[in-house]
């Protein structure tokens, strides 16, 4: 326990007090508060550059999803390609070297006709 006297005058001469101020130190040094402040900032840096390396690890991440996505749509797109090439092909003169015939008696299904159901008995 340390103690300090502290004397405080008052403005009138004849009342000089002298009073007693009692310190109690609670077992904080110094040194533990200044490896407490390092290790916090320590910590700090850490986190810093952790977080920092996972940003420019996303980064890298999106380009290179990005860039498998351009691929992917132009593999796409060449597909759309094809699909709309072989489909022009198909013509009448193709289906009839295939074997196909046109049909001689089509029958439409009359939209007006509700509530008539469809059976395979009549």
């Amino acid at each position: 326990m340390q103690t300090a006297t502290l004397k405080i005058e008052n403005i009138n001469p004849v009342r000089n007090k002298k009073f007693k101020i009692s310190v109690i130190s609670n077992g904080i040094n110094k040194k533990q508060v200044f490896w407490c402040l390092v290790f916090i900032l320590a910590l700090f840096v850490a986190s810093y550059i952790y977080f920092i390396t996972q940003t420019t690890l996303n980064i890298v991440a999106y380009k290179s999803a990005e860039q498998k996505i351009i691929d992917i749509n132009s593999e796409i797109s060449g597909s759309e390609f094809k699909y709309i090439s072989l489909k022009n092909k198909i013509n009448l003169s193709l289906a009839r070297s295939l074997g196909y015939i046109e049909a001689s008696n089509v029958k439409f299904i009359n939209p007006d006709a509700t509530g008539q159901a469809l059976s395979l008995v009549n």
